[in-house]
């Protein structure tokens, strides 16, 4: 796979994470992209959409001081986001490239809220834990990224696979989320643009 290409997006956006400039860009990394980041344990992935892609290790722990972060690589670079420990917020701050991270992370009982700018993207966020018993979707995430009202929902589908629906500013967002033992496999679309997620749990 040839790095570094520049592919175009809906909006006249083109995904070229050697740069973070545009929300396409942005949704697609993890925190920002919840999916990349939903169990509370190490995680390695991968995301490729058209002709570029990165790979990432998540270790989230409990402890202060533990090491926490995100590590990235695209081609042969590699960058970091360090997760720090606050009373009401924590720092995720660190690099993508040589796009800079400046975000702040607040979580609560059912919720999780995040906030900055990943690159050149501000970000404000929520994810929302929901009641499926209820007929509630199993996730919501909403917010602004990029300037773009953002949307997106979670279902549990009947075979326990997960189906996104939602909206990035006019562009449709929608993902299948499908889980084997210890791996999760991600189809999903923002506007036209088809991307891949692989994650494996560890």
């Amino acid at each position: 796979m040839k790095i570094g290409s520049t592919v175009k997006a809906d909006a006249g956006y083109k995904i070229d994470f050697s740069r973070i400039d545009n929300p396409v860009e942005a949704l697609l990394i993890p925190p920002v992209d919840f999916v990349g980041s939903l169990a509370e344990i190490r995680s390695q992935g991968t995301v490729k959409i058209a002709q570029d892609s990165f790979e990432y290790d998540y270790q989230l722990k409990s402890e202060p001081n533990a090491g926490s972060g995100i590590k990235f690589k695209r081609g042969e670079e590699n960058s970091q986001i360090d997760i720090g420990h606050g009373r009401e917020e924590s720092p995720l701050t660190g690099s993508f490239g040589k796009s800079p991270i400046d975000l702040k992370m607040a979580s609560g009982a059912g919720w999780i809220k995040i906030h900055g700018s990943i690159g050149e993207v501000k970000v404000q966020e929520e994810f929302i834990m929901g009641d499926i018993f209820q007929g509630e979707p199993l996730l919501t995430a909403k917010g602004e990224i990029g300037g773009l009202d953002y949307e997106e929902e979670f279902f549990l589908a009947p075979d326990n696979s997960m189906i996104s629906e939602g909206h990035l500013g006019d562009m449709e967002v929608s993902r299948i989320v499908s889980s084997r033992k210890g791996k999760r496999e991600v189809q999903g679309n923002i506007g036209d643009q088809e991307f891949e997620e692989f994650i494996r749990y560890r």
